[in-house]
């Protein structure tokens, strides 16, 4: 199928593009939702978190591993001071974390808010 392709702007982050795009000629096949990648209405991915951990040793780090086809985020539900988790899923706690300090990391698809998963870990104390 041919076609032509015509008032392209490229866009540098989803702000950008939520703020100054002209949605309008797209079709009701289309999902919109701030602050997550357009695609096609039918759109289906998953977002399962894989690590069967469920304790984090005080002083170390564990990727929190993923199937998934298309980018995802990730996130703490809540901040815990001492415990960073990095862009691609690096979760580091410190030595100052208390043991028993539970850890819930949430991961959540780019492209739709409903594609969610989460682990809990709880804090164990360095050998």
């Amino acid at each position: 199928m041919l076609g032509s392709v015509t008032n392209v702007v490229a866009y540098t982050d989803l702000d950008a593009f939520y703020l100054d795009s002209d949605v309008t000629s797209f079709n009701e096949h289309w999902v919109f939702e701030n602050g997550y990648y357009p695609h096609l209405d039918g759109f289906s991915d998953t977002v399962d978190i894989t690590n069967v951990e469920t304790e984090i040793v005080q002083g170390t780090g564990l990727v929190i591993t993923v199937n998934n086809t298309h980018k995802v985020q990730f996130s703490l539900s809540e901040e815990v001071t001492g415990v960073t988790l990095s862009e691609d899923g690096l979760l580091t706690v410190d030595t100052t974390v208390l043991e028993a300090t539970t850890i819930t990391v949430v991961v959540e698809s780019l492209f739709d808010s409903t594609l969610t998963d989460e682990i809990t870990l709880t804090v164990t104390a360095s050998v």
